[in-house]
């Protein structure tokens, strides 16, 4: 059988000449899964919206590798694929610079009131140069609250250190011989929360982080604090978010991620001046795409060289 890799939405130029150079015939979707290309695959590279489950897999009796591009792999039926002896892969390494960049970015943004002073300063004439109608405030000195303590977690740790901000996090599966000695972790999420004036998630998305922060969550932040998700919206009960941005149980926040994306018509937190928002682009800059490809290429390869893909999620029999 021919070397078929599915791409089930494009991943650029550079994904489809990597592998016709290295002897793969590739399709690409348009973010549908069609079953006649999955009856031939043996690589399927999801992206977007896409969901690998049993139904899916039933379509693809030759399929050997899931692989994912980025980090998140929450659409795909893991166990399922484990089952079925397919190898499950994503690229960990590949965005989260970027990632942990806008993040950075985000709290920059919610903390100097961004958002609101350009609508203003665009909006507003002739009294557009009111320049204390917005107030922000700085980073230096504040304590930053990092949950999930991965990759991107740690990168946006460091790059905080440059603010001279003080860090704390927590991460019941963190491996504390990976951790800067500059965070001081917590075991407990609520007492995290109490003393962070900025509060950024990086958990995965699912059923262990289904709406972690909550209405009890945003009780014990301050109310001076900003909430910053590039995680997954799922993390976040978004109601609750809105109620604590409405009443004034926290101060702000900056959202990347949603749970229900795209977002709806007259979604309330976007009519908040205390949000900043972007949508769901955290990784996406020319630098992580091209990363992500050669990633997505390397796990590729392993599986056709006979070995485990290196970033792997699964462990199959073979």
């Amino acid at each position: 059988m021919d070397k078929n890799v599915y791409l089930a939405r494009s991943h650029g130029d550079i994904m489809e000449k990597l592998l016709e150079e290295n002897g793969f015939t590739s399709h690409t979707g348009n973010g549908t899964l069609d079953p006649e290309i999955l009856a031939e695959c043996e690589v399927l590279m999801p992206g977007g919206k896409v969901t690998v489950d049993a139904a899916v897999l039933d379509q693809a009796p030759h399929l050997r590798l899931v692989a994912k591009s980025g980090v998140g792999y929450d659409r795909i039926d893991v166990e399922e694929c484990t089952r079925r002896g397919i190898y499950v892969a994503n690229t960990p390494m590949t965005n989260f610079v970027s990632v942990a960049e806008h993040t950075i970015a985000l709290m920059l943004a919610a903390a100097k009131k961004i958002y609101p002073i350009s609508l203003y300063l665009r909006h507003e004439y002739p009294d557009f140069w009111c320049r204390e109608r917005y107030e922000g405030t700085e980073l230096y000195g504040k304590t930053l609250c990092v949950v999930g303590l991965g990759n991107i977690g740690r990168r946006v740790a460091k790059l905080a250190e440059a603010f001279e901000m003080k860090l704390v996090g927590y991460d019941p599966f963190a491996n504390p011989a990976t951790l800067p000695e500059t965070i001081q972790v917590y075991q407990e999420l609520d007492e995290a929360l109490s003393v962070a004036d900025f509060v950024t998630l990086h958990v995965a998305g699912g059923p262990a982080t289904y709406h972690m922060m909550n209405e009890h969550a945003f009780d014990c932040m301050k109310s001076s604090a900003i909430l910053i998700n590039v995680a997954r919206g799922t993390v976040v009960d978004q109601e609750a978010l809105a109620e604590a941005l409405r009443t004034g149980k926290i101060a702000g926040a900056g959202l990347d991620v949603f749970e229900e994306e795209p977002l709806q018509p007259h979604n309330p937190l976007m009519l908040m001046e205390n949000v900043v928002a972007t949508p769901h682009c955290a990784g996406n800059t020319d630098d992580a795409r091209v990363r992500t490809q050669y990633g997505c290429l390397d796990n590729i390869m392993d599986l056709y060289a006979g070995k485990k893909p290196r970033f792997a999620l699964n462990d199959i029999k073979c």
